[in-house]
This record gives structure tokens, C-alpha cells and sequence, in this order.
């Protein structure tokens, strides 16, 4: 989110779970605020209906828009009736999100911008990830890409805009961070933390499908479901090729 909204100007306040949220939102009056779903401690409806009962929050009746994979019937409602303003079903398009996010800012924070803007924001994020030591310039993203079997090419770069910048950046972030996400998931299966390991692979999936990878997404969700079972044969059975299979393609995509 935070790489797609540079496009825009908008830089956002980041956390990572509900808890934190809450706080933020007693510390600071916000135009529009962005929650998932599937975010820890607590989730993102829960958080929101924290938000707006507590009496210290700044931000009772700031818009809300909700980030999900729940893209069956009637959840638009479902998301309505806990006081979302709107939602966004992932992978995020980054167009259809600037689209969002402008429909739901006041208008006098709204200013045009021309496409020398949105360039040099991209051109931004290539150098902040070549100083970091990413991988290859955008000119290079299509061949490693398309090389890959399973890969759905036409799909990553649309939901990144049209832009093999901003999809180079991604691909290098997500490239970047597996060793971390291995880990974390490693261990949250030795502790038999379900939860944990849950929201690990619901973002895995989120991530596989951004850049076109639907078999590897698929298999997250398999996880991602059996977690939420406590489906603990299927996890350890699984787990290792599954993550192996991760592994195996972020190496070739970084």
C-alpha cells in the first residue's frame, strides 16, 4: 500500500496491528484511514468498531476502507454494515486504490497532479531500492518474470499500474523479505501458534497474487485455511515444500 500510495503523494502513517491503530487514532486526527482485514490484535472490523466507541479517538467518524481477500457475495454489505465507508478486494489494483482513496478524501486535500509527478515518485522508489541493494532495473522485471512458469505477467504489471517501475520495487521488496517470512512461519508452526501462522500465509497469499503467482497463492490459502482449523497435520505435512517452493521464487525473482 504504502509503495502504490507514493504515486499519489500520499505518504501514510504505518502500523502493524490493531492495537496500535487505536492508539494512533488518539493521537492524531486522520483524512482516511486503510485497514486489513486480517490484521493482528485486533482485526480490522474489530479495530474499527474500537475506533469509533472510543471516546479519546480523534477519528470517530474518519472514512474507513477496508483491504480484503473476501470477495464472495454479500461482503460488500457485510463490510457497509460495520461502518466501512468502502473496501478493496486483493490484490490491489493500484489504479482502482488511487481511484478509492480519492473518492473518499475531503476535496480540498485533492490537488491534480500531472504525470512528471507520478515519474519522478516512481523514479524515487527505483532509487531507493537500488541503494538497498534490490535487484535488476525495470527494464529487466518482464524477462525474469515471464521466464518463470506459473507466473501471470499481464497480471502483476496491472496490478501495479501499468508500470514496470513500481513492479520492479515491489518484486525486489518481496524478494527482499522471504528469509524474515520463512522464519517467522517456522516458528510459529514449532509453537503450534495457528493464529500466527494463519496471518503469515493470508499475506503470503495477498503477495503471490499481486505479482500473478495464483498456484503459489492457492497453496497459501490451503495453509491459511488449515491454520484457521487448526488443521495441524496438513501444516506439517505441507509446510516444508510449500515454503521451499516460496523460497525457490523469490530466488528467481530477486
Amino acid at each position: 500500500m504504502k509503495l502504490f500510495l507514493k504515486r499519489t503523494g500520499i505518504i501514510p502513517d504505518m502500523c502493524l496491528n490493531g492495537n496500535d491503530a487505536l492508539k494512533m487514532c488518539k493521537e492524531k486526527k486522520y483524512d482516511l484511514i486503510l485497514l486489513d482485514h486480517m490484521m493482528p490484535d485486533p482485526d480490522g472490523i474489530e479495530t474499527l468498531k474500537l475506533i469509533r466507541s472510543d471516546e479519546a479517538s480523534l477519528n470517530k467518524e474518519t472514512p474507513a476502507i477496508v483491504l480484503t481477500a473476501n470477495a464472495i457475495a454479500g461482503s460488500r454489505q457485510i463490510y457497509m454494515d460495520a461502518g466501512f465507508s468502502d473496501y478493496l478486494t486483493k490484490p490491489i489494483n493500484s489504479g482502482l486504490l488511487e481511484e478509492t482513496v480519492r473518492n473518499h478524501l475531503p476535496k480540498e486535500k485533492i490537488i491534480s497532479q500531472d504525470s512528471t509527478y507520478k515519474e519522478d515518485a516512481l523514479a524515487s522508489d527505483a532509487a531507493d531500492a537500488a541503494a538497498e541493494g534490490y535487484g535488476a532495473h525495470e527494464n529487466e522485471i518482464r524477462a525474469r518474470m515471464t521466464a518463470i512458469e506459473g507466473l501471470d505477467y499481464d497480471m502483476a504489471i496491472s496490478n501495479a499500474g501499468d508500470s514496470e517501475e513500481l513492479l520492479s520495487v515491489i518484486v525486489d521488496e518481496i524478494a527482499n523479505e522471504y528469509t524474515d517470512r520463512i522464519s517467522r512461519m517456522k516458528g510459529f508452526i514449532k509453537d503450534k501458534d495457528y493464529k500466527g501462522y494463519e496471518i503469515e500465509a493470508h499475506a503470503l497469499k495477498g503477495l503471490m497474487a499481486t505479482i500473478g503467482v495464483m498456484g503459489l497463492s492457492e497453496r497459501a490459502r490451503k495453509h491459511e485455511k488449515a491454520a484457521e482449523e487448526r488443521n495441524a497435520a496438513f501444516i506439517e505435512e505441507d509446510a516444508e515444500s510449500f515454503l521451499a517452493e516460496y523460497e525457490e521464487l523469490c530466488r528467481r525473482i530477486g
